[in-house]
């Protein structure tokens, strides 16, 4: 495997941690201006995936001939975003994060028992890290991370679902990225819409004009944002252990805890500052680890 496609997928988990740390941000944004219920997560999922039915169209001959592991394991990174996204509407910003980066564990875990892949002593490491930080941030105030409502076990069920998803997808060596990705941001545009019908927000439709006007950035941000980092978050798991993914995805948690800080007045002192240190720490000693490596190789 080309190792600039190791570097890249790393670079792409950072990325997708990134913007999806600044998911909550819109999300709640047009909750404020009485877009009720799940209905935020249905318009900014909705809209990603709209922009996706022409690649669709050209590719497919995959998504009719793709096979049964390609169908279920795409279906399940698109729950992981309906979830995760629609999480963030039915519990605290914390506490679904915590929650859904229990995720390296999962994934750490399925990579050794169905793909025999090692926990290296690093790797030991960087969970330990990262979750020392979590601890450090939410622990004296949250306490433990047990799922409590609907946002709660859909933080938790994200995670696994996750882990379970990013293992099928690093086994499988007949499909390309794209049409993984493709599926992530089609069945996370259809799959909001599910829980929309179930939750009982369906009655409850929003005021069109200010859907309208919300379209102004909704649009922009569709395609600049969640697209690419729909794009990126499928391209990390095809060339990189399960468990190192969630670890790279870290770099959401630091995103969220300073945005939340900046935007929503949310705390950030020494005990913030710390954790967020060991959680990026977590999230790039691997990566850094492995740079180091190839900077030796190269100077031979």
């Amino acid at each position: 495997m080309a190792l600039n496609q190791i570097s890249i997928a790393k670079a792409a988990a950072v990325y997708s941690g990134l913007i999806f740390g600044l998911f909550w941000i819109p999300l709640r944004f047009l909750e404020s201006q009485n877009v009720p219920g799940v209905w935020p997560a249905v318009l900014l999922n909705g809209t990603a995936a709209l922009f996706m039915v022409p690649v669709v169209v050209w590719r497919w001959k995959k998504f009719v001939f793709g096979g049964w592991r390609f169908h279920v394991a795409g279906l399940l990174a698109g729950t992981t975003l309906v979830f995760y996204a629609a999480g963030l509407l039915y519990t605290d910003v914390v506490r679904i994060i915590v929650l859904y980066y229990m995720l390296p564990i999962w994934g750490f875990l399925l990579a050794r028992i169905f793909l025999g892949a090692k926990i290296t002593p690093i790797r030991w490491i960087a969970m330990g890290l990262g979750f020392t930080g979590l601890f450090i941030i939410f622990g004296s105030d949250a306490g433990l991370p047990l799922p409590r409502n609907a946002g709660d076990w859909m933080g938790l069920a994200s995670g696994i679902i996750w882990a379970i998803a990013a293992t099928m997808i690093l086994a499988d060596k007949t499909s390309q990225v794209i049409d993984y990705a493709l599926y992530y941001l089609i069945w996370g545009g259809l799959g909001t819409i599910v829980v929309l019908a179930f939750s009982g927000d369906l009655a409850s439709w929003p005021d069109t004009q200010v859907v309208l006007d919300s379209l102004i950035w909704v649009i922009p941000l569709a395609l600049l944002g969640i697209v690419p980092a729909g794009f990126a978050t499928l391209y990390a798991p095809a060339f990189l252990n399960p468990g190192t993914v969630g670890l790279l995805f870290m770099t959401e948690i630091s995103v969220s805890v300073g945005t939340a800080a900046v935007f929503a007045g949310e705390p950030f002192g020494i005990r913030e500052t710390v954790g967020v240190i060991l959680i990026s720490t977590a999230g790039l000693l691997e990566p850094v680890r492995d740079w180091h490596k190839n900077r030796q190789k190269e100077r031979g």
